[in-house]
């Protein structure tokens, strides 16, 4: 039930706040303007209708203005936890990317040692070993590289 008020506020304040209430509005008062001098009805009659009926509308207009700020203040407060969830996730992957440079930075520490090993037992290597050694540091640079414009983007 609630539902159903709240989607039927929802579609009047929406209304209310259109050009065709604002037309509808002004020809409902230029027609109890003109109604005594055109149906020869009592003025005071239409003004006191007139009156009864612009105070009530206004009374509702208020409860459907505050009804509007309450809507706006619970959708900025859902607004503000998820920017505080997505805040808890980016430090998580930066974390997780600090975790990865660090992996790189012993993978390639583990490549320096290797390379020296290498050259040490093979001081008369073959190239295409030492092309494949240097091919990995290049990709190892490349990852660093990523990760570090990653790292900027976010930020």
């Amino acid at each position: 039930m609630k539902d159903l008020i709240d989607g039927l506020s929802d579609r009047l304040t929406r209304w209310i706040g259109s050009t065709t209430s604002l037309l509808l509005h002004t020809l409902v008062f230029i027609f109890a303007l003109l109604a005594h001098p055109l149906f020869g009805w009592e003025l005071n009659s239409v003004l006191l209708v007139l009156t009864t009926a612009v105070s009530l509308e206004a009374i509702y207009l208020a409860i459907f203005i505050q009804r509007a700020v309450n809507t706006q203040g619970e959708r900025l407060e859902d607004v503000e936890e998820s920017i505080d969830d997505v805040e808890e996730a980016l430090e998580d992957v930066e974390e997780a990317l600090d975790e990865v440079e660090e992996g790189l930075d012993e993978v390639e520490e583990g490549l320096d040692d290797v390379e020296k090993s290498f050259k040490k037992r093979h001081p008369t290597s073959d190239a295409s070993e030492e092309k494949l050694l240097t091919e990995i540091k290049t990709l190892l640079g490349a990852v660093e590289e990523l990760l570090q414009n990653k790292r900027e983007d976010k930020e």
